[in-house]
């Protein structure tokens, strides 16, 4: 699945296309939180990133999907203390319990 499946970023947000078809999408002011952890794939581990969106959804994309490096690159550009956040990523390959919130955002008042 991960073959046919990709992470498309476009100015305002991004979304997860697999098997030709759009199956999930979201707009960047949208995110409130995005974390990075790691699972078991195939014989090693990969590391995933999920978003919690505004409207209560959650999306995971897995750093073997096309378009990774795109989608964390624009993420960093994007919300606020990501950049730093996402240099601590290396560290998910070697603890299975560390999960690293990149970004959160901050309720008003």
């Amino acid at each position: 699945m991960a073959d046919e499946s990709r992470i498309v970023v476009v100015g305002a947000g991004f979304a997860l296309w697999s098997g030709g078809r759009c199956v999930s999408a979201a707009r960047w002011g949208d995110v409130v939180r995005l974390r990075c952890y790691s699972r078991p794939a195939r014989t090693s581990r990969a590391i995933c990133a999920a978003l919690a969106l505004a409207n209560g959804a959650e999306v995971e994309f897995r750093e073997e999907i096309a378009g990774w490096d795109r989608f964390l690159d624009a993420a960093a550009g994007v919300l606020p203390g990501a950049r730093a956040k996402l240099t601590e990523l290396p560290r998910l390959a070697r603890d299975d319990e560390l999960e690293i919130v990149v970004y959160e955002r901050r309720a008003l008042g």
